[in-house]
């Protein structure tokens, strides 16, 4: 092999290699409702705003975990 086809291979082998770690990560490892919602939100701000990322399996329970925590 030339030089520069093995760079190339390098790369593609890095790039094969990042994307088989990102496949690794476990969807376990995120935090559960109970660690969510003990999560010390009220102890952070008095009046702020709150932006969240929720499926839509969870939206209601965020929703009420806003009002829990004391948004409206």
């Amino acid at each position: 092999m030339g030089l520069q086809v093995r760079r190339q291979h390098r790369g593609v082998a890095e790039q094969q290699e990042k994307l088989r770690r990102s496949r690794d990560l476990k969807i376990g490892s995120q935090l559960g409702n109970n660690d969510i919602a003990n999560l010390p939100i009220p102890a952070l701000q008095n009046n702020g705003f709150l932006f969240v990322w929720v499926i839509n399996a969870k939206y209601k329970w965020t929703l009420d975990l806003f009002d829990q925590w004391g948004y409206k």
